[in-house]
């Protein structure tokens, strides 16, 4: 699948530095990667973008095997092959992070996703992808606050990556752009023509009908219960503090939460495994 940003909008002496085909823009999810990618694709003087997973990332190496300008791609998920292109100087690799709480209540928020799921393997899954991606040598990596509180920084920063020089005023530009009052405008004024349900976007902007909620950090307050809190913070406590996320429960009300639904699984494993049992028997 791949989408056209709008047309240029900064100078066209920006050029892409020749030395590498490929760019990765593969910020965890519900955490600013679309903006990231966003500035990338306008920085690089707005190529397609292409998006790509797992199951689909061979085949788009196949096809773009030899390409004759840079190519963009946005992903979620891990690629091996990308950062294999990387660790040979054939790619770039941007990505994005956000405090986890936020991510989970926007996910919950956005497809309707019991929040428990999240104690239960969830936030473990979104650490693995934090862990594999940013494991990887030589990637530019920023957070979704600074993002959001200094886009035309961060626009020159990702040029600087990139090998690009960016004028203030080009990056001035571009936070114009992609500000949060803009992209709201953009998703009133544009319609959906890819994706499928919850994930039905436009193909130019990148955006979903629902895509920013309240874009401030700390909105987790407002969709999580206190207790799912809790447990999401024991269990991603080093995380946080690696990351400079200060949490709102204290350690002891973080163990005793996570505790508390983990034996609440483990008692619905138990009866569930006993109807299971029950109905072989019957048969």
């Amino acid at each position: 699948m791949s989408c056209t940003l709008r047309s240029p909008l900064i100078d066209s002496h920006l050029l892409p530095n020749s030395q590498y085909d490929y760019v990765f823009c593969v910020g965890m999810r519900r955490g600013g990667s679309t903006l990231q990618t966003q500035l990338v694709s306008a920085i690089l003087g707005r190529p397609t973008v292409h998006l790509v997973t797992p199951d689909t990332i061979a085949a788009f190496l196949q096809d773009h095997r030899d390409p004759k300008s840079t190519i963009v791609a946005k992903s979620h998920k891990f690629l091996p092959q990308a950062a294999e292109l990387s660790h040979t100087g054939r790619a770039r690799i941007v990505y994005v992070y956000r405090d986890l709480r936020d991510v989970v209540a926007s996910i919950v928020k956005k497809y309707d996703s019991p929040p428990f799921s999240f104690v239960h393997g969830g936030l473990t899954a979104l650490m693995k992808e934090y862990d594999a991606w940013t494991s990887v040598p030589g990637i530019h990596i920023s957070s979704y606050e600074a993002l959001t509180r200094d886009i035309a920084g961060e626009a020159i920063n990702l040029a600087d990556f990139l090998g690009i020089k960016l004028t203030e005023s080009d990056a001035e530009m571009l936070a114009d752009e992609f500000s949060v009052d803009r992209q709201r405008q953009s998703m009133r004024t544009t319609t959906a023509d890819q994706g499928e349900g919850n994930n039905q976007f436009n193909s130019e902007t990148l955006l979903h009908r629902d895509h920013i909620q309240s874009g401030s950090s700390g909105s987790f307050r407002d969709t999580l219960a206190p207790s799912i809190v809790a447990a999401l913070e024991w269990q991603m406590r080093d995380w946080m503090k690696r990351n400079q996320y200060a949490p709102v429960h204290n350690v002891a009300s973080q163990f005793l939460c996570n505790s508390m639904y983990s034996l609440k699984a483990m008692a619905h494993n138990i009866v569930r495994a006993k109807k299971t049992s029950n109905s072989v028997a019957e048969q």
